[in-house]
């Protein structure tokens, strides 16, 4: 009975799995295209075919797309070949790969990749500016310059080490980096296995990516843009703005959209950000209202880009200087410190600056509460503020 009992249980099992794997599968439509790329080992070849599969959600947008790859990855045909799956986003950022379970990736003296070496491998492919882009596969292969000896240890004296750890003549199992690789490029590769990395990085991260991209554009209709601007992934994000901007579409809703993620976005992509919302916005003063009731969320580097992108401004509006110091008391010490010295360095104030600078007093953090007051301080105040700033000398007089 027991027995009976548990074959069932297994049944049970495998159907919902299999069930899961359907329901999967459904979500996605596949479809094929046959790409051209150039295999970087030989770039003077003609193009090599691939099959690129697609893979579109529900709603019939793309989601991935992946690139079964067998390649060499040496000059010497020495090598195994590299036998991978290589995937990436609808954006054409590179996402994972995968490998046949019994034929794992190997570095020298066969010596398969471990967990860590893959996980590094990850990190390496989705660096876009890794300076791997700069190198060509000869430039990894060159063997360093040895010092030379004096010609009587030449004549005299034979290391029987010398040829330990050489590849043997006519052994094809190995990922070909048996010669030291230069050290300007050490930090930007798997250890032991160079020629795969670099090999690897290049179809990761160069003539495929403009195909994707072709590929998802021909299908960005006003609803997958604004799916993917909402999406708040930056690496997609970022690849929208340059779209928009190159076909010069500029709408309220991607305004929103853009500035609301803006605070998620890297030093690399804020700027190409911060130039489209100011080409979109229908005058200044709206983009620097945008940019103003973003700081809140701001970390210090962005923040610190937004305030300068104020004080270069050679003339700027009351309305524009009574938002930012409004919005003050929600922001970084650092924040408000850039902005009260952007306010005096073009020597502005008000009387209604001074209100809203004036609430600082009350913040909880005492460093921004100190600066306030140190500003302050300097000027012709109200009886209201000077209240005020009287109450918090007090207060906090052993700390000013």
């Amino acid at each position: 009975m027991m027995k009976n009992m548990s074959t069932i249980y297994r049944f049970l099992i495998l159907s919902f799995l299999c069930q899961v794997l359907i329901s999967c599968a459904s979500s996605e439509k596949l479809a094929l295209k046959e790409i051209e790329l150039i295999d970087p080992v030989y770039p003077e070849e003609a193009k090599r075919q691939h099959e690129l599969n697609i893979y579109k959600g529900k709603d019939g947008y793309i989601e991935q797309y992946s690139l079964y790859l067998k390649n060499s990855v040496c000059l010497d045909e020495k090598c195994k070949l590299v036998e991978v799956t290589m995937y990436w986003d609808d954006a054409g950022n590179y996402s994972h790969l995968t490998y046949p379970e019994n034929k794992p990736l190997t570095k020298v003296e066969h010596d398969p990749f471990t967990k860590e070496d893959y996980l590094r491998l990850d990190t390496i492919l989705k660096d876009k500016t890794s300076i791997l882009q700069n190198h060509s596969l000869a430039y990894l292969a060159k063997e360093p310059e040895k010092p030379k000896k004096k010609k009587e240890e030449v004549d005299t004296f034979i290391d029987p080490l010398s040829s330990f750890g050489a590849p043997l003549e006519g052994d094809e199992d190995v990922d070909g980096e048996a010669i030291a690789t230069p050290a300007a490029v050490k930090d930007a590769v798997v250890k032991d296995a160079a020629w795969t990395t670099w090999v690897l990085w290049t179809y990761a991260n160069t003539e495929i990516v403009p195909i994707l991209h072709t590929e998802t554009l021909a299908q960005a209709t006003p609803y997958y843009i604004q799916k993917t601007l909402d999406g708040g992934d930056w690496s997609k994000i970022e690849f929208i703005i340059n779209h928009l901007d190159s076909e010069k579409i500029y709408s309220q809703d991607y305004i929103d959209s853009i500035s609301a993620s803006l605070a998620k976005a890297s030093i690399d992509q804020i700027e190409p950000a911060l130039a489209y919302l100011k080409k979109a916005s229908k005058s200044q003063n709206d983009y620097f209202e945008c940019l103003i009731n973003t700081l809140p969320k701001q970390g210090n580097y962005n923040a610190a880009l937004i305030i300068d992108q104020l004080s270069q401004q050679q003339s700027l509006d009351d309305q524009i200087l009574l938002s930012l110091t409004a919005k003050l008391k929600e922001v970084s010490y650092y924040a408000v410190h850039l902005s009260l010295r952007t306010i005096e360095d073009k020597d502005l104030y008000s009387e209604k600056i001074e209100t809203n600078l004036s609430k600082l007093l009350d913040v909880k953090d005492f460093f921004t509460a100190r600066r306030a007051y140190n500003y302050l301080s300097e000027k012709k105040l109200s009886a209201q503020t000077m209240q005020k700033m009287e109450s918090f000398a007090q207060k906090h007089e052993d700390r000013l």
